[in-house]
């Protein structure tokens, strides 16, 4: 570990010297990953693909510079842990202000459930609507639903603006969700309601990863890394 500490010296020093920012610093690291040809580790058996809670925020921040619409349809992606063919299908009527809720009327396996929802996220979801309770809570310019295609394409936009290297989907949105709320706390039955999953395994990969990160943490924090 002292070889890494001296790096991180030195590197501070130089990025004191120019007076980088945070995205400076942030490219800069970017560009030496690329010009080492190095790429991120590949996925743990039994975890799944996510982003980390920076990486998260990160994505959320340009989403919201591209547009406040951008930035809600991608706040509520995210939130939601909806799969994005339940997503675009959601109308402005689904979402229940006095219960903090949201209703996913075409789940996987035509079944309905309700995912709940933050204060925060349901107060801009009314600003948004501006008292609208027809056709969908997200409208493309023909005022018609998105597609799952161009909801992907979006994502994948707002991830190149993030400067996140690894590949994002709205499918990678759901897993860090979940994920996240694993490493909250939440318990395996709440995540699979929460999901939208008929078994209760299903999750296991979930709290598995949580438990992974946990440890992966814990040795950074320490310096006990193997």
């Amino acid at each position: 570990m002292a070889h890494l500490a001296e790096a991180i010296e030195e590197i501070t020093k130089i990025a004191r010297k120019h007076h980088f920012d945070y995205d400076q610093t942030r490219y800069v690291f970017k560009q030496v990953r690329k010009q080492l040809g190095l790429k991120p580790p590949r996925q743990r058996k039994g975890t799944v693909e996510r982003l980390s809670t920076d990486e998260k925020n990160h994505f959320l921040e340009a989403a919201f510079r591209r547009s406040a619409t951008t930035g809600l349809m991608m706040m509520t992606l995210y939130e939601t842990a909806a799969r994005v063919s339940e997503f675009v299908g959601i109308q402005a009527d689904d979402v229940l202000f006095d219960a903090l809720r949201i209703t996913i009327r075409k789940g996987k396996g035509s079944k309905r459930r309700e995912v709940p929802i933050t204060k925060n996220l349901a107060y801009a979801l009314q600003v948004h609507l501006g008292g609208r309770r027809r056709g969908y809570l997200f409208e493309s310019n023909r005022h018609d639903r998105f597609t799952p295609r161009r909801m992907q394409q979006i994502v994948k936009e707002v991830a190149e603006q993030a400067e996140i290297t690894k590949g994002v989907t709205p499918h990678i949105l759901r897993h860090t969700r979940a994920t996240l709320l694993a490493e909250g706390g939440m318990s395996k039955d709440l995540l699979q309601g929460f999901l939208g999953y008929e078994k209760l395994e299903t999750t296991q990969i979930y709290t598995h990863t949580a438990a992974l990160d946990l440890q992966r943490g814990f040795e950074e924090a320490t310096g006990e890394l193997g």
